[in-house]
């Protein structure tokens, strides 16, 4: 199973127009990034797992995990994916993972919380090996919103993982995803 763990600065306000994800502190990348991790045309992959970091406001952190091999009735569009991640957000109570609708869970795990359960964790970084080079394997892919990952968290992370690289560019995060996907598929 690959999993992608997204670090977010979006909002943990479960009242927030999911027409207009944008102005909730970017929610409209985290929803991106589900999109081009779980789905490949109209197919769920079942063998990817996105679980998103929420740091913003009001009450961070909040964890949510989509699993491919649960995943259902859900529509595949920003809309739905939002729909989805409010309920979520709504259903949250500790750090125990509660289910909130099919193959989606939510907590309040932390990010270092979330890092400590991983086996092979992959940190996607411009710094790190190329990709190719580095031949990764299934595992965790650590990567950051439009904002990024602090460094705090950054350097716990790299004490467990390793970092790899696309190249020298920075892309999109949702982009940077459907790269490691395609890498993956090759393999």
């Amino acid at each position: 199973m690959r999993t992608f763990l997204m670090y977010s600065h979006a909002t943990t306000n479960p009242n927030f127009d999911s027409s207009n994800t944008y102005e909730a502190g970017r929610l409209d990348v985290v929803v991106r990034c589900c999109l081009n991790v779980m789905w490949i045309s109209e197919h769920i992959r079942d063998n990817a797992q996105f679980i998103v970091s929420l740091n913003g406001g009001p009450k961070p952190p909040i964890a949510i995990k989509f699993d491919g091999s649960k995943l259902g009735n859900i529509i595949p569009s920003e809309q739905g994916i939002a729909h989805v991640i409010k309920k979520a957000l709504r259903a949250v109570r500790d750090e125990n993972w509660v289910s909130c609708h099919q193959g989606v869970s939510v907590s309040r795990k932390s990010l270092q919380g979330l890092i400590k359960e991983v086996d092979t964790l992959y940190v996607l970084d411009a710094r790190g090996m190329n990709i190719y080079k580095a031949v990764p394997r299934e595992g965790t892919y650590l990567f950051g919103d439009h904002a990024g990952i602090p460094a705090k968290e950054l350097a716990f992370a790299l004490r467990k993982g390793e970092r790899i690289s696309l190249g020298r560019h920075t892309y999109l995060a949702s982009f940077a995803v459907a790269v490691v996907n395609w890498v993956l598929d090759q393999k």
